[in-house]
């Protein structure tokens, strides 16, 4: 105890402070698109943090062992103190190999261990095992020889320091950023584009599931529908990305920090403002409003402003405390554990008519959007409002709100699509009934998804969704044939140029693209 209290004090603090602000680094830094700006900031704000908590902890712990606490409960406070850093430790080394983490790979572990009817305890026993592996190592040095402890705590965290500057100073040099003017926009058209994760159109008026999506069907009533349209590929990071370029894809690689994207030549085409038809839509004074919770388009397109969510401001520049000391992402996991919803039910789901909760409905968490602002952000100014939600995706973050929404637990990958596909139902409906409620004549509703639902269909492509609604038509149109969706930035620059103004219109632009091959689909493996 004296030999971390009193002579290695303000060592410790500093090292523990630096784990700390690795652990976080390190594991952002695994993934892929992320800002440089929010992740420097982040770790700088974590660091700082980290030295004054561990200073305030020792500093306590110090002064409540002289008076008041015994030799050994101050022991096993530090005992508690190192089994905590030290399972910080054991984890960076698998986030900076970016491979597989050590709570992943515990869970392969339990899943060869025990059978399925364990596994909603894997959550919580990926965590508890290592971190019991790690006390008892624990306790047996600090009792036999804490200046190994010690001596690894330097060491570790001054390597790891020294990785982490470098890998900042690199990201430092590719920190730009976009700063768009408010343009005047030269016409009060508006298209409304809607991306709906993984929604595959073949459930529709399909009766696999036996799901009513009556919404959607009475839409397509008064839409033109075109059943054999392709997206680029099955992956949602290829296929978007594609669609925005406008070109067909076999795959993509981060370089510089950026996402790249291949076209079929195997060139190299980066994904950034410049590049895709938001730089046009701009260079044409149309004002555009991205808001994603899929995919991070503000720090893919590097843009400052008219883009949510965009982690480049103050207010996200404590996440990383709130993340490491306040543990808000287990707690939430904690709360959902103790829910109890009923039993999935088709019949009650299809007939579910609880009107007065539409007005509840919530379209995102992490953007913290409900439908009551989507009546606000349609009645902007904003020629192109672009949506990209979960939604009907499984096991994503919409799916726990979903259960409750409708207070039923999906039992099956096929329930939890059939309830998330019926809440999609809804949210269509809502925007559509906004829409047509809202003071704007010239809307254009664009219903489309990024692929289909791969688990029907994981090597061969099959068609997505793409729904195409003029507030003022009320024609019914319905095309086949083989297309590609990267014709989409087009048909929207065409319709807030007034080059089109009917679904005869849109059908006769259709009709005109080239023909395509839906093997030439990328299909992308894990």
């Amino acid at each position: 105890m004296k030999f971390f209290l009193k002579k290695k004090n303000y060592l410790v603090i500093f090292c523990s402070a630096l784990i700390f602000a690795e652990f976080y680094y390190f594991n952002l830094n695994s993934r892929a698109l992320i800002s440089n700006k929010y992740l420097i900031i982040n770790t700088l704000s974590l660091l700082i943090f980290s030295t004054i908590f561990f200073y305030i902890f020792f500093f306590f712990l110090n002064n409540t062992s002289k008076k008041n606490l015994s030799s050994n409960i101050t022991d096993n406070i530090l005992i508690a103190y190192f089994t905590f850093i030290y399972f910080k430790i054991f984890q960076i080394p698998f986030f900076y190999s970016n491979t597989i983490s050590l709570k992943s790979e515990v869970n392969n572990l339990l899943i060869y261990l025990f059978p399925e009817k364990f596994y909603f305890l894997f959550p919580f026993l990926k965590i508890i095992i290592p971190f019991f592996i790690i006390f008892c190592l624990i306790l047996f040095l600090y009792k036999k020889n804490p200046q190994v402890l010690l001596n690894f705590l330097l060491s570790f965290s001054v390597i790891f320091f020294l990785m982490m500057t470098w890998d900042i100073s690199k990201r430092l040099y590719y920190i730009n950023i976009v700063k768009l003017n408010d343009v005047k926009t030269i016409n009060d058209r508006t298209v409304v584009w809607i991306i709906f994760d993984e929604y595959d159109p073949s459930y529709i008026n399909n009766k696999k599931l036996n799901i009513d999506l009556k919404y959607i069907k009475n839409l397509s009533n008064y839409s033109l529908t075109h059943n054999q349209v392709y997206s680029p590929s099955n992956s949602t990071l290829h296929s978007v990305p594609s669609t925005m370029l406008g070109i067909h894809t076999n795959g993509s690689i981060i370089e510089k920090y950026q996402l790249k994207i291949l076209n079929k030549d195997d060139k190299k085409i980066t994904f950034n403002f410049e590049n895709t038809f938001f730089k046009s839509l701009n260079d044409n004074n149309f004002k555009f409003n991205i808001l994603s919770e899929v995919l991070p388009y503000c720090t893919l397109l590097q843009l400052q402003s008219f883009c949510q969510k965009n982690f480049n401001q103050i207010k996200y520049y404590t996440d990383s405390i709130f993340q490491s000391f306040f543990f808000t992402g287990y707690i939430s996991k904690l709360k959902d554990s103790f829910k109890k919803n009923n039993k999935f039910n088709i019949k009650k789901l299809n007939n579910f008519n609880k009107t007065d909760k539409f007005d509840q409905l919530l379209l995102s968490h992490k953007l913290d959007l409900k439908i009551s602002d989507v009546k606000k952000i349609i009645n902007t100014k904003e020629n192109l409002i672009f949506f990209h939600f979960f939604m009907p995706h499984t096991d994503s973050p919409a799916s726990k709100h979903v259960e409750n929404f409708y207070d039923m637990k999906a039992g099956s990958e096929d329930e939890e699509y059939s309830l998330n596909l019926k809440y999609t139902d809804i949210v269509i409906n809502q925007i559509s009934n906004i829409i047509d409620s809202s003071n704007k004549e010239d809307v254009l509703l664009l219903l489309t998804s990024d692929h289909w639902r791969r688990s029907d269909s994981p090597s061969k492509p099959k068609p997505s969704l793409f729904i195409a609604k003029i507030k003022k038509d009320l024609t019914k149109h319905e095309i086949y044939g083989d297309i590609s969706n990267i014709f989409i930035p087009s048909l929207i620059i065409k319709y807030l140029n007034k080059e089109i103004d009917s679904h005869k219109d849109i059908k006769i632009f259709l009709k005109n693209q080239a023909e395509f091959d839906k093997n030439e689909v990328y299909i992308w493996k894990k």
